[in-house]
């Protein structure tokens, strides 16, 4: 069930803020989530998805430019996605 995000706290939120322009695309397919980033900048996207997610997120993997997020269920990946995209501020 999607529910509204909780407020990310202060100093995630300065961690996100960093990150965010870092983002080039956030997709779902499936359980998976995938980000893409700037070259070299997955790792610190990485640490700030993980600093502000939920248990929904099984694991995350990322390399260089892009990081692999495994969710539950399909359904989840799909809110986790939106979610993801508001609190990135990603169109």
């Amino acid at each position: 069930v999607y529910s509204v995000p909780e407020a990310v706290s202060e100093p995630n939120r300065n961690r996100v803020d960093m990150v965010s322009d870092s983002i080039k695309a956030v997709n779902s397919a499936l359980h998976t989530i995938v980000i893409n980033t700037f070259p070299g900048m997955a790792s610190a996207v990485a640490a700030a998805v993980d600093s502000v997610m939920h248990n929904d997120i099984l694991g995350s993997v990322a390399g260089d430019d892009t990081i692999l997020l495994v969710v539950k269920t399909s359904q989840g990946a799909l809110e986790l996605e939106a979610e993801l995209r508001e609190i990135f501020k990603i169109k």
